[in-house]
């Protein structure tokens, strides 16, 4: 593992010992799809791109065990007992996009946004749609709502399309109309909005994809960037 890549990993486990750390390879991931999530298989085989495997596994596992999930390219800055509310469902950010956070997702188990997600996500995989449509979340006064709900934000990419961000925010809000999961958002922390510039979790993460260091990793280990995809 370049050591870039090594230092953000570790900057989770020395921040949280009181928590397992457990990274994933590609091994790992067929082998829990296939053992836990079956009927999800078949899409899964069909992805090309690494980026679409690791966006589509991520719902499943949050929803299957709960936890803290991280991209590999974010390092930790305070522990999370530090900022995480323990009696929270979710916790997440909104970002500069208008949506719920993407890479670092902190849930329960059984948290039906990543279902309705994962099975979205499936779809458009099967399908080859690789567009979304969604209104966004703003939060004023502690309270989340929609955005402008004249103003759609569309997205059409070939790996954001299918299982990204704008996936999970199709889900979210998909959910947060459904009276039956009213409990989810209830009990959900927003840590902070972002305006033209990401609120990182409200500074408790640092997420800088585009910096050197990290593209440098990725070439070392022969991985492409999802922007590579066209």
């Amino acid at each position: 593992m370049p050591r870039y890549i090594y230092e953000t990993a570790n900057s989770w486990i020395d921040l949280n010992p009181e928590y397992e750390y457990r990274l994933f390879n590609d091994d790992d991931i067929y082998n829990f799809i296939k053992i836990e999530f079956p009927e999800y298989l078949h899409a899964y085989n069909k992805i090309k791109f690494g980026a679409t495997k690791a966006d589509f596994w991520r719902y499943l596992i949050i929803y299957k065990y709960g936890g803290v999930y991280a991209d590999i390219d974010c390092e930790c800055i305070n522990p999370l007992r530090e900022w995480i509310n323990p009696h929270s469902e979710y916790v997440t950010h909104l970002g500069v996009n208008k949506d719920v956070c993407h890479w670092v997702i902190i849930s329960t188990p059984g948290n039906p946004i990543f279902l309705k997600a994962a099975e979205k996500a499936s779809l458009n995989i099967l399908s080859g749609k690789s567009s979304c449509e969604y209104r966004g979340f703003k939060y004023i006064n502690e309270t989340l709502s929609f955005c402008n709900q004249d103003k759609i934000i569309k997205i059409k990419h070939p790996v954001l399309g299918l299982a990204g961000p704008p996936v999970l925010q199709e889900a979210a809000e998909e959910c947060y109309e459904n009276k039956s999961y009213s409990h989810i958002f209830e009990s959900a922390q927003i840590l902070c909005t972002s305006g033209e510039v990401s609120c990182q979790m409200n500074g408790n993460v640092k997420h800088d994809w585009a910096n050197n260091k990290y593209l440098d990793a990725l070439k070392q280990i022969n991985t492409p960037h999802y922007t590579d995809h066209k």
